[in-house]
Order: structure tokens, then sequence, then C-alpha cells
């Protein structure tokens, strides 16, 4: 997939993979509603603005194809489509795969293969999203940021019907953010109304894709790959397991 510019690279990746752009766009907005906030102290590129925009409009370019294991494989759908900069598809690739779950950062090979200086603004960057994420966990676009910012230090106003839902999902996501960020935002809600139904978290798409490495032009390297990330993945969960001191049939 030939890109001429960054935004054609998003653009055609929302097409091929049936992104919610709604959801996306929402998520995009808050990201640089935070990221402006913190720019100056900070001294992030305009670079790194187009970079947080376009991994939190790509942050769940893997949903319609694998939804429990989207972040995963929305990076490796990521580095599968040629960007024409290694360092920027990585740094998208890896907001992309830690904008979910608990972040594993020391073991995320798009974060590993990155020098110092950017490794660090790729976590600062996923950071962001994933606060971004949890402020429209209610999937209603309708929780809206005024933001301040002193001493480094965020206070935001979230209004909406579902602004406490999104404002508690937002702070529990905050993890990374106080690792390589600074402290977790403070957050006042002011709910323009009541939640008349239960609200959930991402909806799971009835109509997925084709699994991309089940097409028959897919390079046995690339399966390869594919079979070692799963069997590398089931090995970490296993060590997890017995460090956690379960039970043999747990394991």
């Amino acid at each position: 997939m030939a890109a001429s510019t960054l935004t054609d690279y998003v653009e055609q990746l929302l097409v091929a993979y049936r992104v919610d752009r709604a959801h996306a766009r929402q998520v995009a907005n808050h990201a640089l509603t935070l990221f402006d906030a913190l720019s100056v102290s900070h001294m992030w590129s305009a670079r790194a603005r187009s970079l947080v925009e376009a991994g939190a409009l790509l942050h769940n370019v893997g949903l319609t194809t694998d939804p429990p294991e989207h972040h995963l494989v929305g990076r490796d759908i990521i580095l599968r489509h040629d960007l024409g900069d290694e360092t920027a598809q990585a740094i998208i690739a890896a907001i992309v795969a830690l904008h979910r779950r608990k972040p594993r950062a020391r073991i995320e090979p798009t974060i590993l293969c990155l020098n110092k200086r950017y490794r660090e603004l790729a976590l600062q960057l996923a950071a962001i999203v994933r606060v971004a994420d949890g402020f429209d966990y209610s999937q209603s676009q309708t929780t809206q940021l005024q933001v301040t910012a002193q001493h480094g230090r965020l206070s935001l106003i979230a209004s909406g019907p579902h602004a406490a839902v999104d404002s508690e999902r937002a702070l529990t996501k905050a993890d990374l953010w106080e690792r390589v960020i600074g402290p977790r935002p403070e957050v006042v809600v002011q709910s323009g109304g009541s939640v008349v139904e239960p609200v959930g978290g991402e909806d799971e798409p009835t109509d997925l894709l084709p699994l991309w490495y089940t097409s028959g032009d897919v390079p046995f390297a690339e399966l390869g790959r594919v079979m070692l990330r799963r069997h590398t993945r089931r090995l970490q969960q296993t060590v997890r397991a017995v460090e956690a001191d379960k039970t043999i049939e747990a394991v």
C-alpha cells in the first residue's frame, strides 16, 4: 500500500479495515486536546502531534479482524503497511499496541526497536491515547473536555450525559500516563443529563473481516512470525500464572 502522506496512510487503513470513524475521531480529538495542553512543557513537535492523531484514529484498526486481541492485531496491521518512515510507523504501531490492557512496554517490540528519544515519545503518546480512549468508553461521542495545565498537571472538566463513566475509565487507563508524563489529570465531572441505559465498552463488530494472514499470497515468513508471536504470548501468560502461584490445572 503506497501512501504519499500520513493523512493518506491513515485514510486508507480506516477504509480497508472498516474503522468506526465516529469513535476514532472522538478519541483523536480528545488526544489532541490533551497533547496541546502539555506540548509546551514537554516540548513536543508538530510531527509528534500528527503521530498522536494518527495513532488515535487507528487505535481500533484491528477490531474488525480480531476483537479480543485487536490492540496487537492492529499493531501488526500498521507494521504490514509501509508508511515510508520506519520511526513514525513504529511509533504509531506502539500507540495501537499499548492503547488497552496492561501496557507491557518492556516487552513490546515496537518500543524496543526505537532509540531512547523516540521510545520515550512513543510511550508518552501511547499514554495520551489510552486516556483519550477512556473518555469515550461509552462509545457515545458525547463527553466534552475543557482543560488547563499547571506545573505539568492537567485539570479537566468533563461534561455530558456519560461523562462520569467515561472519566472513571479514563483515569483507570492513566497508569502509563503516571509513569511517563506525570500525575494523573484531575477531573471534575459536570453531567449534562442522566444515562438512561447501561453503558458498555467497545462494541465488537458483528461483520468481521477475514484474518489477513489467511490470504493465499501471504509469505510463509509472515505466517511464521504470526505463529511465533502467538506462542510467545502463551508462554508469557504461563510465566505470569506461575509467578502468581496459580495451580497447575489453572495454568
